[in-house]
C-alpha cells in the first residue's frame, strides 16, 4: 500500500519506500505526543510542580509497568524463592529491557531511564518498519 501520491517516474521504489516508512514513523510519534499532551492538560492536577514539559511528560509516560521494567533493566531479575505474597520480576520478558539497557550504554544516559526507554522505544519501532 502507497501512502504517497507521487508519479512512479519520480521516484524509485526504495525512494518512495524510504518515504512511507518515514512518514508513518513521523505521523505515529506525532500522534502519541499530541496524546501525552492532551493527558498532560487533563491531568495537570495530579503532576510535580515543575516547569519542565519533559518532567510532566516523564511522569504521564512512567505509569504502570515502567517501574518494573525499570527494575529488570539495571537491577536485573529478583533471586528471591518463589511467594504469591509479593510481586515479583519475573513476569517481564527480557528483551525490551535489554534494549533499554543498551541505548542508555551506547547514549552514556545510565541515570535517565526514561529518556533511555524512548530512544529504545523509537529505534525499536523504526527497526519493525524498516523490516515488515
Amino acid at each position: 500500500m502507497k501512502l504517497l501520491a507521487l508519479p512512479v517516474s519520480s521516484l524509485s521504489y526504495a525512494q518512495s519506500t524510504f518515504l512511507n516508512i518515514a512518514l508513518v514513523f513521523v505521523l505515529s510519534r506525532l500522534v502519541i505526543l499530541l496524546l501525552s499532551c492532551v493527558g498532560y492538560n487533563n491531568f495537570q492536577d495530579e503532576l510535580p510542580d515543575t516547569t519542565s514539559l519533559f518532567d510532566h511528560l516523564r511522569v504521564l509516560w512512567g505509569k504502570w509497568d515502567t517501574g518494573w521494567y525499570r527494575r529488570v533493566a539495571f537491577e536485573g531479575y529478583e533471586r528471591a524463592p518463589f511467594s504469591a505474597a509479593t510481586y515479583k520480576t519475573w513476569g517481564f520478558l527480557p528483551l525490551y529491557p535489554l534494549v533499554i539497557r543498551g541505548a542508555s550504554w551506547l547514549f552514556h544516559i545510565e541515570n535517565y531511564f526514561s529518556l533511555a526507554s524512548i530512544i529504545a522505544s523509537l529505534f525499536s519501532f523504526l527497526a519493525l518498519l524498516i523490516l515488515c
